[in-house]
């Protein structure tokens, strides 16, 4: 079976509280796609990692106080579409696939569905009003100058 690196849409399988080697509490999420069965690992230390496990659980459908009830079946949303990414790291020397990030799904429009969306609007109206009596325009970009060399910039 070849690894499903990259981003994919899916959904919470299988979820739990474990801890490392040295007794560190950590959060799994576990998701099942056509490739095999991918997983992710949240720390409960302070600072960004426990904030990140936390806002992961949200994203998943975890809607408790307690992160004692994730050990039940339905402390996640099974149902909940989320955009993972599966990255490929070093561990101990080995290659090992595991899933880095878990993020909100979003739907993102082709170019047609965007054309037909907006279809009809006023889109500089819209933005003056957004952004205030601001005149919007487009930007153009000139290309730098090139640089002079002097006497003084070379090196011998």
């Amino acid at each position: 079976m070849t690894a499903a690196l990259g981003k994919h849409l899916a959904k919470p399988s299988i979820w739990g509280l474990d801890e490392t080697k040295e007794g560190k509490p950590y959060v799994f999420i576990g998701f099942q796609l056509p490739e095999g069965s991918y997983y992710w690992k949240g720390y409960l230390n302070e600072g960004f990692a426990r904030e990140n496990t936390i806002k992961t659980l949200v994203t998943c459908g975890f809607r408790d106080d307690e992160l004692a009830w994730l050990s039940e079946s339905d402390a996640l949303d099974k149902n909940t579409d989320v955009l993972i990414t599966i990255e490929e790291e070093m561990y101990d020397g080995k290659p090992r696939v595991k899933v880095t990030w878990i993020n909100p799904a979003r739907k993102v429009l082709s170019k047609e569905e965007s054309i037909k969306l907006t279809k009809g609007l006023d889109l500089k109206a819209l933005f003056r009003g957004e952004f205030g009596a601001r005149k919007v325009t487009k930007r153009t970009r000139t290309a730098p100058k090139p640089a002079t060399i002097g006497d003084n910039d070379i090196p011998f």
